[in-house]
């Protein structure tokens, strides 16, 4: 179903359901410009928001395998060049998801995208 989508386009949908946004804002009259992610929080300080200069799914194996949705049990498979990932969802219904991508990396992050989508259908 994602399966086009670029590694970059799948973390920014995954920050954006985690409730991040992306915004550029103008650091001095020359036109420089910082990027940041940032979203509400209870805190006070800072006016109620969390900000981070880094995306909040950085492209590292730790952080696609982190998130799948931890209810649901999910395998990976490396053959031939190209890594296949797979999710079973928490009800066996006898349905899975599957997921390929170049490496283990992209595969993870589109099959947490699909994981997490499934689960807001379902409710």
């Amino acid at each position: 179903m994602y399966e086009n989508l670029t590694i970059q386009q799948v973390r920014d949908k995954l920050a954006e359901m985690d409730g991040w946004k992306y915004e550029p804002e103008q650091v001095d009259g020359m036109g420089a410009q910082a990027h940041y992610w940032w979203r509400w929080t209870i805190s006070s300080s800072h006016g109620g928001r969390t900000y981070s200069n880094t995306h909040p799914f950085p492209e590292t194996l730790d952080a696609a395998a982190a998130a799948l949705p931890k209810h649901w049990l999910g395998t990976i498979c490396n053959w031939m060049g190209k890594s296949t990932a797979q999710a079973w969802p928490p009800i066996a219904d006898g349905n899975h998801y599957i997921s390929d991508g170049p490496n283990e990396i992209v595969a993870r992050y589109r099959l947490a995208l699909t994981c997490r989508l499934a689960d807001k259908e379902a409710k």
